[in-house]
């Protein structure tokens, strides 16, 4: 199972959402409840022996591998391509909403973003988290992270903006630990793509608030 660090998924969505909501409160706007992480955990079937387990109940389908077989580089994969539709969703709710670049011109990034992940997914056996459906997400602390950053994208420009801000850093934090988690080269270099993706897409949010 993951083992959680100090650039787990898990403490990322945390930050995000309490560090969104400060400057939500900064800005004079109204801040939502949110779904805390720890509502994300996914505990292991529990309570089976090797005796009592019916083998063929034990086979797994290819890309389901089981969440106990994955490692940290796996689990970090998983979140960061749902991560990236995160950021494609939310920017293309900002440029319906506000009808203004930057929004509509990374959207478009984040798609290619994903589709370098997709090979990566399938040689690990691992099944694509994507629901296919815009706004919404497997992950469950994805999903709230999405849903908080609409809401408080849509009060502004200037908290649209923030909004960006705070997702590309995270997701700078994120890849950051992803390419030290990972021993794989061709997972190394499509992060270190994504990596200067974000970070030329955070340049892009912070000219505009100059």
């Amino acid at each position: 199972m993951f083992s959680p660090h100090h650039h787990s998924p898990a403490r990322t969505a945390a930050a995000m959402l309490a560090g969104f909501a400060a400057i939500a409160l900064l800005a004079g706007c109204t801040t939502t409840a949110t779904t805390g992480a720890d509502g994300a955990s996914t505990a292991a079937p529990g309570g089976s022996t090797a005796a009592s387990v019916d083998p063929g109940a034990a086979e797994t389908a290819p890309g389901e591998r089981a969440a106990e077989q994955r490692s940290e580089a796996d689990e970090l994969l998983l979140y960061i391509i749902e991560e990236e539709k995160l950021a494609h969703d939310v920017y293309a709710a900002m440029a319906e909403i506000h009808d203004r670049n930057p929004f509509a011109n990374i959207m478009e990034s984040e798609i290619q973003h994903q589709e370098l992940l997709v090979p990566i997914l399938a040689e690990r056996g691992l099944d694509d988290p994507r629901t296919g459906v815009e706004g919404t997400f497997t992950n469950p602390e994805i999903q709230a992270l999405h849903d908080e950053f609409v809401a408080q994208g849509e009060q502004s420009w200037s908290a649209a903006i923030e909004v960006g801000i705070a997702i590309e850093e995270a997701d700078i934090r994120d890849l950051e630990a992803a390419i030290e988690a990972e021993t794989d080269p061709a997972a190394i270099a499509a992060y270190e793509r994504l990596l200067a993706g974000s970070e030329n897409h955070l340049e892009a949010f912070q000219r505009q608030q100059r």
